[in-house]
């Protein structure tokens, strides 16, 4: 275990400044998502460890709101949602943006939407890397199909994804990329070749999806209690990281110019032989 420098609330002194409020009561810290209004700007994660019914009620009258995960049914998902729609609270429900039969968002956007009878008025289209392709195409179909829905698209975590989701009509931005995990003996390849995920400290240099040499600047460890998948016999993750492929009925349309027109960035728990793996090569 690497040990690393860390500060609490006792290694730092706020420093105050001149204030002109009287009362602090007279602090407003509302916030507004389209229509919708949040009296304290709290919205809780769409994990299936975090936020169903129960939590999205306890939130929303607290002022916040609730995003019900999608890791389960539409049928399901659409109870929970019912649950804090009937308490009379704001609640958001979360898509992907895969198209397999059994996770399709679509189904799961018209099943949500039919069995509210269309009260659910906000969505969170949940996607570890939203700068994508696959995110472009749902936030189409989504402003077309539902045009008064209101779309909170993500997660993104540049300037470029930004403009990029908003040009393609999101409502509002989830910002922060997900946080999909691989397991410590994972190997990845490094500038001096392959190591353990968990040898890989800042200053390392890794190669990205796309072949560029990026240096680490941070590394995060976390102790989850999560499933596992294990892709193509020796790539061991939870169900939500992500992975760079293409369609495998594509390939005889793909060249080195034309590749970016049919990446995809799709879950491991979606991953199967419709798609193939993208190897990057560094030059």
């Amino acid at each position: 275990m690497r040990l690393q420098e860390a500060l609490t609330f006792d290694d730092i002194q706020l420093v105050p400044q001149f204030s002109d409020i009287t009362s602090r009561s007279d602090i407003d810290i509302s916030t507004n998502i389209s229509h919708i209004r949040l009296s304290k700007p709290l919205i809780a994660s769409p994990m299936d460890t975090i936020c169903e019914a129960e939590m999205a009620i306890t939130l929303g009258r607290l002022g916040g709101m609730g995003i019900i995960h999608r890791f389960m049914t539409p049928e399901q998902q659409a109870t929970e949602v019912n649950l804090a729609l009937d308490c009379g609270v704001n609640v958001c429900a979360a898509i992907g943006i895969s198209e397999k039969t059994n996770n399709n968002y679509k189904e799961r956007l018209n099943t949500l939407m039919n069995k509210t009878q269309s009260e659910l008025k906000i969505i969170n289209i949940d996607v570890a890397h939203g700068h994508c392709l696959a995110m472009k195409n749902a936030i189409e179909w989504i402003t077309k199909h539902y045009p008064n829905l209101h779309i909170m698209a993500g997660n993104i975590a540049t300037k470029e994804a930004a403009k990029d989701l908003v040009n393609w009509g999101a409502s509002s931005l989830r910002v922060g990329i997900g946080n999909g995990c691989f397991t410590p003996d994972m190997r990845v390849i490094t500038a001096e070749g392959e190591k353990p995920i968990s040898e890989v400290i800042p200053g390392n240099k890794v190669i990205t999806h796309v072949g560029d040499t990026q240096e680490v600047i941070n590394v995060f460890e976390e102790e989850r209690d999560e499933e596992i998948i294990v892709i193509n016999d020796k790539i061991k993750c939870t169900i939500n990281h992500e992975f760079y492929v293409v369609r495998t009925c594509d390939i005889n349309k793909i060249n080195e110019h034309n590749i970016d027109l049919y990446t995809l960035w799709i879950a491991a728990e979606d991953l199967s032989d419709e798609y193939m793996l993208v190897k990057a090569i560094n030059e």
